[in-house]
This record gives C-alpha cells, sequence and structure tokens, in this order.
C-alpha cells in the first residue's frame, strides 16, 4: 500500500500527480490511496506532517 498526503495548494504535491497516477498504473498489485490533508486536517498532526506549502 502507498499513501499518497497531498495538498491541493501545496505545487510539489501537483507536479507528484501523474507520477503517482504512473506508479498505479505499472504497479497493479499494490494499492494507491490517495489523502488530501488539507480535507482531513487531523491526519496531519497524526503523522507529524509538514512541508505543505
Amino acid at each position: 500500500m502507498v499513501i499518497d498526503f497531498t495538498a491541493t495548494r501545496c505545487v510539489p504535491c501537483k507536479h507528484m500527480k501523474p507520477v503517482m497516477r504512473e506508479f498505479a498504473a505499472k504497479y497493479t498489485d499494490v494499492e494507491f490511496i490517495k489523502l488530501d490533508v488539507d480535507e482531513l486536517l487531523r491526519i496531519q498532526s497524526t503523522i507529524a506532517m509538514g512541508g505543505t506549502r
């Protein structure tokens, strides 16, 4: 399982979007999940994330 922590305002996240799509298509035996930390604020503190600006 790959969890893609992303944010709508995050420019590097936008650049990674096509890469993650490519990986999901290539590695079909792996589950890819996308989580928008702007929508799920509790996740940011639980995972101790930073640097989404």
